[in-house]
């Protein structure tokens, strides 16, 4: 069988240099019968390109979810395109955007036009989703963690990524973490005409990481800032520690770094999860609102570290106390917490994760994936309380995280009740 995947890409290829008034006139029912040689039908699927966790999880999920059911697709003669549904600015990393492109077909917004005026013609030939990659965050652990990473960097990307260690004097096969916390540098460059301070809830201090970073280069590991635009620069006292975001970063860094280090020490940002799709622990801070996932969730035996997470809490002025997990689900609070000023209007401080909170959560999670964590009785008590009590949430399934920190829960055992 002809890679019907290649004989589309050229057709498409061949159409997006045609001028506006060529695709006008193009001849919707000649180009529908050279494509119907290769395919029964097409799926059409948005993808999100101008946020980059929407670009790196999502569609990587996607894909995984194409890499269990391609034999299916095979035997019907059907194919899928992604469609890059960015309408709000630039594409978030090229680099990774690059990458998707070398897996699967992707044609711009523009020329998705042309898709419409073919599908007109041929309406069994095409189908068209309306619905973007955006919402889909690892919809079947179990399918997403059993499937190989679908990115990979060519000979000549691997070439650079060890000539990027190189000027950043991390030494060849030395281990190297990548961490970053959220603020609000990245949005506002993004687009500053727009008022991003509802996501200010979001948003976490990175010197309250410090503690946690310096534990890990007191393990051996080299230990680097990632983000495209950064609040604060902070002076880190060790050669170790390396401020990439200021000094060497890159879409390609980005990318490369993400997917080569050892864990990522992260937040609630979209460069936290790259590392994700490439099947490296990502540990989780700050997260919010507080939901955790309905249904069972089914991770493969060696797989249970990759997303690991600890909470922000909430403090209720009123009451001068903080809001337990019974409390948050019953409020339904992944309907309001997505709003900064919702918080502010119930009377809520956010607070976040406090440095022990955060080295605490690296100390363990980092045994974890050594094999040197005993979990106790104690442990495993309250985290089966933990999950009880969510496995009873019937509400909406964000982030389905594949562990919870045992040492945040046992320091607040008190939101158990």
């Amino acid at each position: 069988m002809v890679d019907s995947y290649l004989e589309l890409n050229l057709i498409f290829e061949e159409l997006k240099v045609l001028s506006v008034s060529e695709l006008i006139s193009i001849d919707s029912g000649k180009i529908n019968r050279i494509i119907r040689k290769y395919a029964n039908k097409i799926y059409i699927v948005p993808m999100v390109t101008y946020r980059i966790g929407h670009l790196a999880l999502n569609t990587e999920d996607f894909l995984r979810y194409h890499y269990h059911h391609l034999e299916e697709y095979k035997a019907r003669k059907e194919l899928v395109v992604l469609v890059d549904n960015n309408f709000i600015g630039e594409v978030s990393n090229l680099q990774l955007f690059e990458m998707v492109k070398r897996r699967i077909p992707v044609i711009n917004r523009t020329f998705f036009a042309v898709i419409i005026e073919l599908a007109k013609n041929d309406p069994d030939l095409w189908s068209i989703d309306n619905s973007p990659l955006f919402y889909s965050w690892l919809r079947n652990t179990s399918e997403f963690f059993n499937a190989p990473p679908q990115l990979w960097f060519t000979p000549e990307e691997e070439t650079k990524g060890r000539r990027l260690l190189q000027d950043m004097g991390i030494e060849p096969d030395k281990p190297f973490v990548c961490f970053h916390n959220r603020d609000s540098a990245y949005l506002d460059y993004l687009n500053s005409k727009v008022d991003w301070s509802y996501h200010d809830y979001r948003d976490s201090d990175i010197e309250n990481y410090l503690p946690a970073i310096n534990y890990l280069v007191q393990q051996g590991y080299y230990c680097i800032r990632m983000g495209q635009k950064v609040s604060k620069s902070i002076e880190f006292g060790s050669s170790k520690i390396i401020d990439y975001a200021s000094e060497y970063r890159s879409d390609f860094g980005d990318i490369y770094l993400s997917a080569k280090c050892s864990l990522f020490l992260g937040s609630g940002t979209g460069i936290s999860h790259v590392s994700t799709i490439f099947n490296k622990p990502c540990l989780m801070t700050n997260m919010i609102p507080v939901v955790f996932s309905p249904n069972p969730v089914v991770i493969p035996s060696g797989f249970e570290n990759i997303l690991p997470v600890i909470y922000k809490k909430c403090w209720y002025s009123e009451e001068k106390r903080f809001l337990t997990f019974k409390e948050l689900l019953v409020s339904q609070m992944h309907n309001w917490g997505n709003h900064t000023e919702n918080y502010r209007k119930l009377g809520i401080e956010v607070v976040q994760n406090s440095p022990e909170e955060i080295l605490d959560f690296t100390i363990e999670m980092h045994r974890r994936i050594s094999g040197t964590w005993v979990e106790t009785q104690d442990d495993i008590e309250l985290l089966d309380k933990f999950y009880r009590l969510f496995s009873n949430n019937k509400g909406e399934c964000c982030f389905p995280y594949t562990r919870v920190g045992s040492t945040f829960i046992k320091k607040n055992s008190f939101l158990l009740e």
